[in-house]
């Protein structure tokens, strides 16, 4: 009898074991987050490009890093510049802000001038496309930059936001008759298909929530899964899951990504991860006086949202990603001894 009693207790623990190990062995192959090295960005044949996710506060982070951030080393001074910016500096010489002249980048010894090391909206414009996602942006990037390898040359970044407040954000903003349609996407089907949501006219202007949810075809539905996938922008092939996997995928092979929700940790952690290269002349200021933020507050509780449940069914893959993206942050926060 205590022989079989034993054999049980051993049989049990054995079960354990080989569960705890199988689980160890499935979660680390499966989300396998490797750990962020301080990266070393070299300013005059490195490229740090933003791929700007639409009602993610990527406008706010453009503007910032452009009024703020700084590349500076023993031979290299730059600061970024939007087209407008740089129009001007070219007019007006030897004026300096904040001690680094108005020429985007000099090098102290030979005094060479350097350009075109940040891509972002407000300083490139759209060459690729409006809110061109990642697949085309990197091929884009390699025929402006043929020099360069798209792989090791580009350190490109992102910001997520959670995605029920960000869906909630397009709406707003389509609302006001915005769609996010460029001359060079104008005739992709994905685009043309959009347009059916419009019934003839040339915008969503004026459209109710329900009737935005409603539309098949509207491309506010997993938007940040969308951009951040390999998956082309087809209309008959486009598998869910697969682009959900190429998203996490090239998520973490980002330099950087932060989080709208956590903006004080993301420049934190920008920092950390190019504590080598970069300085900033001012703290990125947390927002919460959004669009998604006051209508949520006005329905007293996230849970009276109305059409909640759509909106998740809808954005499900968003919700996974940003979940993963939550997870991976937080890690690296740790890995970096910021929290």
């Amino acid at each position: 009898m205590k022989l079989l009693v034993m054999n049980t207790k051993f049989q049990v623990w054995l079960l354990i074991f080989i569960l705890f190990f199988v689980y160890t062995y499935w979660y680390n192959d499966s989300v396998s987050f490797k750990p962020v090295k301080i990266q070393n960005f070299n300013v005059t044949h490195n490229v740090l490009v933003f791929l700007h996710i639409q009602k993610t506060g990527g406008s706010k982070l453009d503007n910032f890093l452009i009024r703020s951030l700084a590349y500076i080393d023993g031979k290299m001074e730059c600061r970024i510049f939007s087209k407008k910016q740089k129009s001007k500096a070219k007019k007006i010489k030897n004026v300096k802000e904040n001690g680094i002249q108005k020429n985007i980048c000099i090098n102290n010894k030979t005094g060479k001038q350097l350009t075109e090391w940040y891509w972002g909206r407000i300083t490139a414009g759209w060459p690729c496309g409006v809110h061109p996602h990642y697949t085309i942006l990197k091929a884009c990037l390699k025929k402006s930059y043929p020099q360069l390898n798209p792989d090791k040359d580009f350190f490109i970044f992102t910001m997520l936001r959670e995605p029920i407040k960000r869906y909630l954000s397009e709406w707003s903003h389509v609302s006001r008759g915005g769609h996010w349609i460029g001359k060079s996407q104008s005739d992709h089907c994905l685009y043309r298909n959009y347009r059916k949501c419009f019934k003839g006219k040339a915008d969503w202007k004026g459209v109710k929530l329900k009737e935005f949810i409603d539309c098949e075809y509207n491309l506010g539905n997993n938007r940040q899964t969308l951009l951040l996938s390999d998956s082309g922008y087809d209309c008959e092939n486009k598998t869910g899951e697969q682009m959900l996997e190429e998203a996490k995928k090239n998520l973490q092979s980002m330099a950087f990504f932060g989080l709208t929700e956590y903006q004080n940790y993301t420049q934190k952690l920008f920092l950390k991860i190019f504590s080598k290269n970069f300085k900033l002349a001012e703290v990125f200021a947390q927002s919460n006086r959004t669009f998604a933020e006051t209508f949520i507050k006005k329905q007293n509780d996230t849970v009276q949202i109305p059409y909640l449940e759509e909106i998740k069914r809808l954005n499900k893959l968003d919700i996974e990603l940003y979940s993963f993206a939550k997870e991976l942050f937080f890690k690296r926060l740790k890995d970096f001894r910021i929290v």
